[in-house]
């Protein structure tokens, strides 16, 4: 005989007794649960899973992942590489490309870095100065 048993979690009143009975179920119980956090943080755009695009000036900078699909695959992707969600990593640098910009990019300075990441109060707060300035 089986012995069934109920699983209790935080996110989670009862699972079913015959799921708890599966072999390793747990685990994968465990592995769809970190899976859940991590792609939350991408939704929210915490730092690194967060999108940055240095052309784009602060207050431009997408919060949470809203990708724009004018930038790219390689930048739009990021957060899922970060995060460890693909079936196979592609092969990307996020390292300073060659060359220099004409003009000062988000980073603030000419250099073309890819792997900057703001916090979302300060993405907020630029929102809102330019918002200000337009007024």
């Amino acid at each position: 005989m089986v012995r069934q048993k109920t699983i209790r979690c935080h996110k989670f009143e009862d699972i079913n007794p015959f799921v708890a009975a599966t072999p390793g179920s747990e685990e994968r119980l465990v592995a769809a649960l970190d899976l859940k956090t991590r792609l939350k943080k991408i939704l929210e755009g915490e730092d690194p899973y967060d999108i940055f695009i240095r052309w784009k000036p602060l207050h431009e900078q997408p919060i949470g992942w809203d990708p724009d699909l004018n930038d790219g695959i390689r930048l739009n992707i990021r957060p899922f590489v970060e995060a460890g969600v693909l079936r196979s990593t592609p092969k990307i640098h996020w390292r300073t490309d060659r060359g220099k910009d004409p003009v000062p990019n988000a980073s603030g300075t000419v250099e073309r870095h890819n792997d900057r990441h703001f916090k979302i109060d300060e993405k907020k707060q630029a929102r809102e100065r330019a918002k200000g300035e337009e007024k």
